[in-house]
């Protein structure tokens, strides 16, 4: 399917709910079940080709430091600490997932991948 110039989208994830505990999903049940009968063949393989360093990768996403009054995008460094998503030292901001937000990520993709495995979720 080719991408739709004309119907851009652009979707928001909150890490509180995609990561958190019950407390942020009380009323949000069910939020980890995939509700689709079968997933594309070529994103299981893109899945199967991720290594463990890209998705460590996402613990420094984004790094803005101050510069003469405003907020600079710089090539992220290594996390300021990566038990924080959102990291503020003076004169700096850094964005990424958390240790266990990227853990958390690491075994969504085993769980997804033994599921085709074992043919409890289809592919086409």
């Amino acid at each position: 399917m080719a991408d739709d110039e004309s119907n851009r989208r652009c979707f928001a994830i909150d890490n509180g709910i995609s990561f958190g505990g019950w407390i942020w999903n009380f009323f949000s049940s069910n939020w980890n079940i995939i509700r689709v009968p079968a997933i594309r063949r070529t994103v299981v393989d893109r899945l199967r080709r991720v290594e463990r360093s890209q998705i460590e990768a996402l613990g420094w996403l984004a790094e803005l430091r101050a510069d003469a009054g405003s907020m600079r995008l710089i090539e992220a460094t290594s996390p300021i600490d990566p038990a924080r998503g959102a990291r503020v030292e003076p004169g700096r901001i850094q964005l990424g997932l958390t240790t266990a937000e990227i853990a958390g990520v690491a075994e969504r993709i085993t769980m997804l991948l033994d599921d085709v495995d074992r043919g409890a979720l289809a592919v086409f």
